[in-house]
């Protein structure tokens, strides 16, 4: 049982923010905006390991001040670009995996934490290291810097530290019932192995994220697989064209909480963090979204800058 800082040590040793300014993909000119909070890329564990060990159920019950939006996954692009170009995106991380190889991974104990705020308040966040027993140990590294040259317009899930693969088993407010929680998971966990081969474009049009797209390897052939691809399901055909909006350029002044102050008079509850003085809000509605596009909201005189996410 190891305590993680959020700064997570690199397996390999490597930046990824500087991986990415190496050889970063021609075609990046096509995603002008990519702070799409309803769009990520991440791999998702095989559903019929879900239920293991109780692993979906922990996820949905101990989640204390968030609630999960998927299913046990290991980010690799969040957020990610708009859900309308998500054809175009396919292409591009087909031939960012062509040289990409399948590797098997392990999740065993020991389980690890780390602290973190969620609207101000503290939180530990339990989560398992997804280890590789056979293939390269950096594989989760190469995957996460091959796609993040794809979109370095995207802001970087390193963005606190180099990248740490993990897939989070829950939240707890305060660090005895975090090392309560660990010891009662730990005592009945059992090693869940399986092959990773192919990553997962998502979105979500509601509260729950759906894969769009699953882009497999370029050496999938080269490692015998355990489980089927996940089935791809398509956006309805009512799905709003823009209802997301970056403000940036914030105020270094204005918190997270006078943030969500200001939005709720549009009947938006919630925002993810503000980071490097930028905040997606996703408006949910197109009503929301025009209201709030053209509402020039001031704050201590200053008019906050905001654009559409498209």
């Amino acid at each position: 049982m190891n305590k993680m800082h959020p700064n997570f040590p690199c397996l390999a040793g490597l930046c990824i923010h500087e991986l990415a300014k190496e050889s970063p993909y021609t075609d990046a000119h096509n995603y002008p905006y990519a702070n799409y909070v309803t769009s990520i890329i991440n791999y998702s564990l095989p559903q019929q390991f879900w239920d293991k060990n109780d692993i979906q159920h922990r996820r949905n019950h101990d989640h204390e001040g968030s609630t999960p939006r998927s299913g046990p996954h290991i980010t690799l692009i969040d957020p990610f670009v708009s859900y309308h170009q998500f054809e175009l995106a396919a292409v591009t991380v087909s031939k960012a995996l062509r040289q990409i190889q399948p590797f098997r991974v392990r999740l065993d104990a020991p389980l690890k934490y780390f602290s973190h705020k969620i609207r101000g308040e503290k939180v530990y966040t339990i989560w398992i290291d997804p280890v590789v027993v056979d293939g390269p140990e950096d594989a989760w590294v190469e995957l996460q810097s091959e796609l993040f040259k794809c979109f370095p317009m995207c802001p970087n899930v390193n963005n606190i530290g180099p990248f740490r693969p993990h897939i989070s088993l829950g939240k707890c407010a305060g660090l005895d019932r975090t090392l309560a929680r660990i010891a009662e998971y730990e005592a009945t966990w059992e090693p869940i192995e399986f092959v990773v081969s192919e990553v997962h474009i998502m979105s979500r049009v509601d509260n729950w994220f759906q894969i769009r797209k699953t882009i497999q390897f370029g050496g999938v052939d080269n490692l015998a697989l355990t489980y089927p691809s996940f089935k791809e399901v398509p956006l309805p055909p009512d799905t709003p064209e823009l209802t997301s909006i970056l403000f940036y350029k914030l105020p270094k002044s204005l918190t997270e909480n006078e943030f969500e102050q200001i939005l709720r008079s549009f009947h938006i509850e919630s925002i993810t963090a503000i980071r490097y003085n930028q905040v997606t809000v996703d408006c949910g509605t197109n009503q929301t979204f025009e209201a709030l596009l053209h509402s020039n909201i001031v704050y201590k005189g200053h008019v906050l800058k905001c654009k559409p996410l498209i």
